[in-house]
């Protein structure tokens, strides 16, 4: 199929009693043979293990096949190949008969196809699919696909494998581009819809509103602009929404990517577990109510917009597992919640967040590890309470006004990797007890001139460690044992 030429459309009839030429057909208008087929589908003339689903009719393989090939044909005539063509390439060489013969008495042969994923007797049996042998999933990731997702011809085959039981489409990572065209909304009964890493452009479409057995939606690292639906929440089955990272242009504006605020209604979004708006242009204030007290959100990526106000609105999705507010305008304090028990990553870096660091947020996220608070307007000592933390691996406090001595209870924390303090107001010496901390590869106490002393010994026996600033503070490095080398 790959390089085929475009000729004159031909008239062949379109049945499931003949054997079907596959260039030929292929030639045809594919949507009227397809509805064709449907209508003058006889299940009697084929093998039941053949057996598909489709809406209007009970059709076979006869009918999948057209469909496959049909998207085999728009796709793999272009001038660049797939990267992987296992199993498609028997397309330019072998008609659906011949194709239909190779089949297993349990598998219809498009089923080993790369990409492809059919339904089982298991998957079946277990409710997870409706007919054995239909397609339910298409993934074809970073696989050089090259098409525009507003030609109605990608549409078409993607539309009949929708109808004959496709449930997940994954085309991320491919030269995908062009605005979505309003037949995308025909995939009623889709659940996964993944076209993140390509070319589209364009605002969200509209005729996504109509997609409501959508459970995921990835449409990430786009060229999307325009600002966020405030239909979103109709989509009641949505688990995962990722619109991160856009870069498209918006008219009368330099802003890039989706801009406006953050829509309310997203609090409505019952069984959401993952929002990803990171790296837009979101302006205004959080919604008071982001979260419900029902909610199910474990990760919440507002990164890298600009969000203003204060943080305390993310406080009300208590099942977090994953906060990252980073790379704001927040004002207030750090945002800091009791039903945070399963909250692993903290990160609220390079903001304009102020007052002093709340020992609750310690006491009760027990399992944190990473905690990411730099670059913001605190001040204060660093608690003890944060030798809660047993799990932690990250502790970033850099560029704000931190004052009073670091004890030794920041070396009590076993799985500590990374501990950068630089750029306060600490006083005081480094603890010997830095030599407990076994786990430590990077350290950073530089530019907080208070910190005096002779750098203990025990710090040498530190094996893992690989780096060490310490510049701008008045340590001296006598006594220090090898193999550790100080950088100050």
């Amino acid at each position: 199929m790959k390089g085929a030429q475009q000729q004159e459309p031909m008239t062949v009839a379109c049945t499931t009693r003949m054997p079907l030429q596959v260039l030929a057909i292929l030639r045809h208008d594919i949507t009227s043979c397809v509805r064709s087929c449907v209508q003058n589908c006889n299940r009697r003339t084929l093998p039941a293990t053949y057996v598909v689903g489709v809406l209007l009719a009970d059709c076979g393989i006869t009918v999948l096949l057209l469909v496959l090939h049909a998207l085999v044909w728009h796709l793999l005539s272009r001038s660049n190949p797939w990267d992987d063509e296992h199993g498609w390439e028997l397309t330019s060489t072998m008609s659906c008969e011949q194709l239909v013969e190779r089949a297993t008495v349990r598998r219809a042969v498009y089923c080993s196809w790369f990409g492809i994923t059919c339904c089982t007797p298991e998957a079946v049996a277990a409710g997870n699919c409706s007919m054995v042998n239909s397609v339910y999933g298409v993934r074809l990731v970073i696989n050089n696909l090259n098409a525009s997702v507003g030609d109605v011809r990608m549409v078409q085959p993607m539309q009949q494998l929708h109808d004959c039981g496709m449930r997940s489409l994954n085309l991320e990572a491919n030269n995908l581009a062009g605005q979505f065209h309003p037949a995308w909304g025909g995939l009623k009964h889709l659940l996964d819809f993944n076209f993140g890493n390509c070319w589209i452009t364009g605002s969200i479409p509209s005729s996504m509103r109509s997609m409501r057995n959508l459970t995921q939606i990835n449409l990430s690292n786009n060229w999307l602009n325009g600002t966020l639906p405030v239909w979103l929440d109709e989509l009641q089955q949505l688990r995962i929404l990722n619109l991160g990272s856009q870069f498209g242009a918006n008219q009368g504006t330099d802003a890039s990517g989706l801009m406006g605020t953050v829509p309310r209604q997203l609090s409505k979004l019952q069984q959401l577990r993952e929002l990803n708006l990171e790296a837009n242009v979101l302006t205004g204030e959080l919604p008071e109510a982001l979260c419900n007290e029902d909610s199910k959100l474990l990760v919440l990526n507002l990164r890298g917009n600009q969000l203003t106000g204060g943080a305390a609105a993310v406080e009300s999705c208590g099942g977090l597992v994953t906060l990252d507010v980073s790379h704001n305008q927040f004002t207030g304090p750090l945002p800091a919640s009791e039903r945070w028990e399963a909250l692993i990553s903290y990160r609220v870096g390079n903001n304009l967040l102020s007052g002093t660091f709340p020992p609750q947020l310690a006491t009760n996220a027990r399992i944190l590890e990473h905690l990411d608070i730099s670059n913001n307007l605190l001040t204060g000592r660093l608690p003890n309470q944060i030798t809660l933390l047993s799990g932690l691996k990250t502790l970033l406090m850099s560029n704000n006004s931190f004052t009073g001595t670091l004890t030794e209870d920041v070396f009590y924390l076993p799985a500590l990797l990374t501990l950068d303090v630089s750029n306060n107001s600490f006083v005081g010496t480094i603890h010997e007890a830095i030599g407990l901390a076994y786990s430590l590869q990077s350290i950073d106490y530089s530019n907080n001139p208070g910190m005096t002393g002779r750098i203990p010994p025990e710090m040498g026996l530190l094996q893992g460690l690989q780096s060490a600033q310490l510049q701008n503070t008045s340590f001296s490095c006598s006594g220090i044992t090898q193999p550790y080398t100080a950088a100050t």
